[in-house]
């Protein structure tokens, strides 16, 4: 692989060769400005060179090639920045439309103060005249945090004095929330383009210092999906600040929350699926039901009442269990509205890139140019109560003044003064957990509706690469994992809990190489492989918490199974064993010890203890199917046939029936109608007939089936099949 400026910086550390190699990737591309960064940084490393040639020792030697490794790197962003805005049109869009604007800090802060103070002013005039004057305060200041906005998402690298004038701004109560919290948004989005450790810093300072929940929240978000990996290596800063957080245990807790509530963004997409197609066609198909105030009530005019007395409580209870299991879907965390508002971001007002980050107000110009008078009262009412993120009320509230026209008054007056139309108290609303929820959904909703979203790339995705990537997840991180095991291991079992077996696999393989792992994140990994059939890693992870005396029974018969499945049917007969001293009356210990004595060629002994359990327990189909392979396994085809032609007659059947099956036949010469049941078992494509003849090719060998047999039935199976 072609090795890369970015390696040359952070893994390498060899100053000299990346900025041979920055020097040819700048050509055609830089600025003079970065031009004069390349030079000044090369000037500075020559007489670095000359220094050492000439046998000089530098006391502060190590500090100042660190320096220098920094500077390149900082210099390598903003050569990765340029080229992303010359070809990407979203960058290219951002970097026009700041134009003209002044980002002098003193000029941003003045604009920031003097529209809270023009806001103050205005409430000091009446009437139409008061309204004016808000309405042009909004208007100009609207103006300016979009060029601001996309000023910051293509700023270059900030120095240490820019970081600390942003942060004591944000944190001034001299300008509007709403402004601290659109630029803590348009920082991540630089952040997410290029690292800059001094934005990062400025996230990190305002989670730490704010009052305010709003700004903490965002904070926190920007500052996890950024969190620095490769860049430790020469930012010794960067692991003092993840010390300090995670020295903290509310801190710990934080960072694990929002690792978990962005999770529940990737599943955005299952979710609305869900939705759309196993809850909305109940909701909407039911037109004999109405949503009152009072909650569902039904038409008095179904005829459902005539022809069947129970037709409509069982739709009732079938609408309203729909509706319960979208609320509790919401609860856990899911973004039930996603799929509802998809459509509604194509309106004008997300061209902007801005507002899909402006926390909703009512004054925002875009609402105000297009919301009649007569509508205002009535849409703000319902948007302050509906529990949509903002990019999703600014969505709702413009589609509302489409429909508003047709609307009775009547129910635009019970709507909007209903005093809890969602079912949440305000309470609920303002909690940590609900506003963090709330800003992931609108950035999913900007990653993903966004026309131009997909050139930022989604951090939200994590995927099959959850544990690759420390941005996407966190607790992979090697620095702060280390800091942080007990959360890294909720982390894990989290995962774990919602079938993410992948992710709990990459994670704690990525952990494994940073460090020792906690019992219970190895105990997951190892099941984790179970479930994704890697058996020979789950055995080895089984091994190692046996060997440590770990887990108890649960890795015992994790051991077994493993061993069982990589067909090691001796040694797994040997745990199952000891597992049965433990816990005598546990069938499935005692069934797969049989099998695993019957697979090992003590059919005979095997079949003792599946006699026994056959008779306690004699409607147990996989006893039975137990007991029909240990009689195909002893050579009794005839005994194993009479089994699976009563097994195939149930519904309980399974494709392992068809196959086992079709061997009891087969063994006994029966071959036309061994062949009519492997059809059945491979039409589907499912199963590949010669792997499954190669997995049990001792049962084969055992009743002298050769190698062209075999060859001959799988080719009469794809005729038949095929006819």
């Amino acid at each position: 692989m072609k090795p890369t400026i970015e390696d040359s910086i952070l893994v390498e550390q060899n100053v000299g060769k990346a900025l041979q190699m920055l020097r040819q990737r700048m050509k055609g591309l830089a600025t003079d400005a970065l031009n004069m960064q390349l030079v000044t940084t090369e000037d500075d490393y020559r007489l670095m060179c000359e220094s050492f040639k000439s046998g000089m020792r530098d006391p502060k030697g190590e500090e100042v090639y660190m320096d220098l490794l920094r500077r390149t790197y900082k210099l390598y962003n903003n050569v990765r920045l340029a080229s992303i805005v010359r070809k990407r049109p979203a960058y290219s869009g951002c970097y026009s439309a700041a134009a003209g604007i002044s980002t002098c800090k003193e000029d941003v802060k003045a604009k920031l103060e003097d529209f809270v103070q023009e806001l103050a002013m205005a409430s000091l005039f009446d009437g139409k005249e008061q309204e004016e004057k808000i309405r042009r305060a909004h208007q100009t200041h609207h103006d300016f945090m979009e060029k601001l906005f996309c000023s910051l998402v293509v700023a270059p690298q900030w120095d240490d004095e820019t970081s600390s004038f942003y942060q004591e701004m944000l944190l001034s109560p001299t300008i509007d929330q709403n402004d601290a919290l659109a630029v803590i948004s348009a920082v991540t989005l630089s952040l997410l383009t290029v690292f800059d450790i001094c934005k990062w810093n400025l996230l990190v300072a305002l989670y730490e210092n704010t009052c305010s929940d709003a700004i903490l929240q965002r904070a926190l978000v920007g500052m996890v999906l950024t969190m620095p990996n490769k860049e430790l290596a020469i930012f010794g800063e960067i692991r003092e600040t993840l010390q300090r957080l995670c020295s903290d245990q509310n801190i710990r807790r934080d960072l694990l929350e929002t690792q978990m509530q962005l999770y529940y963004s990737t599943q955005t997409k299952a979710d609305t699926e869900h939705i759309e197609k196993d809850i909305m066609p109940t909701l909407i198909d039911d037109s004999n039901a109405r949503i009152l105030r009072g909650g569902i009530v039904e038409n008095d005019e179904s005829m459902d009442d005539i022809i069947d007395a129970s037709a409509t409580d069982r739709k009732m209870a079938e609408l309203e269990e729909k509706m319960d299991k979208m609320i509790e879907m919401q609860k856990a965390g899911s973004d039930v509205y996603f799929g509802g508002f998809s459509q509604m971001k194509k309106f004008p007002f997300f061209w902007q890139i801005s507002n899909w980050f402006t926390p909703f107000y009512f004054d925002h110009p875009d609402l105000v140019k297009v919301i009649s008078p007569d509508n205002r009262g009535f849409i703000n009412a319902m948007a302050k109560k509906l529990p949509f993120c903002d990019s999703d009320k600014y969505s709702f509230c413009l589609a509302l003044e489409m429909m508003a026209a047709k609307l009775p008054s009547a129910l635009k007056e019970m709507l909007s003064s209903h005093p809890n139309a969602t079912g949440r108290s305000n309470e609920e609303y303002s909690t940590p957990a609900y506003i963090r929820r709330k800003y992931i959904q609108d950035l999913y909703r900007f990653f993903k509706l966004n026309n131009k979203g997909n050139e930022f790339g989604c951090p939200l995705d994590i995927g099959e690469e959850g544990g690759k990537d420390s941005r996407r997840s966190f607790s992979a991180n090697p620095w702060i994992s280390q800091l942080m095991p007990e959360e890294r291991a909720d982390a894990v079992q989290f995962f774990f809990r919602k079938r993410q077996f992948s992710i709990v696999a990459a994670l704690v393989e990525e952990c494994q190489k940073n460090g020792k792992v906690l019992e219970r994140e190895l105990l997951a990994l190892a099941n984790s492989y179970m479930r994704l059939r890697v058996y020979d890693k789950a055995m080895l992870a089984f091994q190692q918490l046996y060997s440590e005396q770990k887990g108890g029974q649960n890795v015992m018969k994790g051991l077994a199974d493993s061993m069982f499945m990589l067909r090691m049917f001796k040694e797994a007969a040997e745990i199952y064993a000891k597992l049965m001293l433990m816990d005598g009356r546990n069938t499935a210990y005692v069934m797969y010890h049989s099998l695993s004595l019957i697979n090992s060629g003590e059919a005979q002994k095997g079949l003792e203890d599946l006699f026994r359990l056959d008779y306690q327990h004699p409607d147990h189909p996989n006893l039975k199917r137990a007991l029909a392979w240990g009689y195909l396994m002893d050579s009794k085809p005839a005994e194993a046939e009479r089994i699976y032609d009563r097994l195939m007659g149930e519904e309980s059947i399974i494709d392992s029936d068809l196959l086992n099956g079709a061997y009891a036949k087969w063994m006994q010469s029966k071959n036309k109608e061994a062949v009519q049941l492997l059809a059945r078992y491979s039409e589907d494509g499912a199963h590949d007939l010669a792997d499954d003849f190669e997995a049990d090719r001792s049962l084969l060998d055992l009743y002298n089936i050769g190698d062209y047999e075999r060859t001959i039935m799988i080719d009469v199976v794809e005729r038949v099949k095929q006819s």
